[in-house]
């Protein structure tokens, strides 16, 4: 990892009173991902949390494979959970992807509508995939929402500070642990990147 990002990131300056997110009271069903699934979480949810309007991963792909650099998007994966006691007033949500190293999010890829559900995986694909720089963001945003939901799964995992809760202008690490957001990533060859400047051509 690039060690810590507090002097790059845009903070907000004010800090905000946030609702401590609330512990499971069992574990989730998760899949287990092959190795092109990227995720910085452990795979172990701790809380569920609808705190701020984005919550969002940034992620380095030389976190995973070091000598990576272009790559592309297929999907997505976000976990959320829902609890009687704690009601959605919606569940639609936004799944963003945008460009953007360890400074924040800049140029946006993709914007798709999802449908969240409780306690199982919701999947975003994208055809065609989206080719990305060996940094970018995924970004749920619950800007349909009053209130920050769907809530969303997160770990334990102290230290790791790739995840982010904010807006579109002010992000502040999620200190709470890591959002069970993934994406499946693959490395952008010779060979495809010219397959895909052909089909840009035909279409």
């Amino acid at each position: 990892m690039r060690g810590i990002l507090s002097i790059f990131i845009v903070l907000s300056v004010t800090s905000v009173i946030l609702a401590n997110p609330v512990a499971l009271d069992l574990n989730p069903d998760l899949t287990s991902h092959d190795s092109q699934w990227l995720q910085y979480n452990n795979g172990t949810a701790q809380w569920f949390d609808w705190n701020g309007t984005c919550k969002a991963v940034w992620f380095d792909v030389q976190d995973f494979i070091p000598t990576a650099d272009l790559g592309y998007i297929e999907q997505t994966e976000v976990w959320f959970y829902h609890k009687t006691e704690y009601p959605w007033d919606t569940s639609d949500v936004y799944i963003e992807i945008w460009n953007g190293n360890e400074s924040g999010p800049v140029t946006q890829l993709d914007k798709t509508m999802a449908t969240a559900l409780h306690n199982m995986p919701t999947y975003v694909y994208y055809d065609p995939p989206l080719e990305v720089g060996p940094d970018y963001w995924c970004i749920v945003n619950s800007e349909l929402s009053g209130g920050g939901w769907p809530s969303i799964l997160a770990d334990y995992s102290l230290g790791i500070n790739h995840s982010f809760i904010g807006d579109a202008t002010a992000w502040e690490i999620y200190t709470w642990g890591e959002y069970f957001i993934a994406v499946y990533w693959d490395q952008l060859t010779s060979l495809n990147r010219t397959s895909w400047g052909q089909l840009k051509t035909i279409f």
